[in-house]
């Protein structure tokens, strides 16, 4: 929702553009390659960390899927964790309980034991809903 008078016009300009201008345009990826290789394997760390928490993560029932929360953790270069925290919590104490229990059951995480990318994580869990 546009909430004053300079947004609504910065939204009608916005609107305005023509298709055909938007498809000549060509925006440089801000990223070198070595920084889009690691943001490549940042979300594929990521998403192993997730595959290996959800395995045997058990939610508390009835919670809402909107509910939401976020989990940091450190790991040692070799994927065992050294701590892990509630950084935002969901508001569902039963459910940052579960998350927290289950980011603490991975015996040893899957990461690149050669990158220290990958030592300082962050993990947003959701009710189910």
């Amino acid at each position: 929702e546009v909430s004053n008078s300079r947004d609504q016009q910065t939204k009608n300009q916005l609107s305005e553009v023509e298709e055909d201008v938007l498809d000549d345009s060509n925006v440089e990826n801000p990223l070198n390659k070595a920084e889009e290789e690691r943001a490549r394997w940042y979300n594929e760390v990521l998403k192993r960390i997730s595959e290996q928490v959800r395995y045997i993560w058990v939610k508390p029932e009835g919670v809402d899927k909107n509910t939401w929360g976020i989990i940091s953790m450190e790991l040692d270069t070799q994927g065992y964790l050294l701590r892990a925290w509630v950084h935002l919590p969901s508001g569902n104490r039963a459910l940052d309980d579960s998350a927290l229990l289950a980011i603490r059951g991975v015996i040893r995480y899957q990461v690149p034991s050669s990158s220290r990318y990958y030592r300082h994580l962050t993990f947003e869990y959701h009710g189910d809903g």
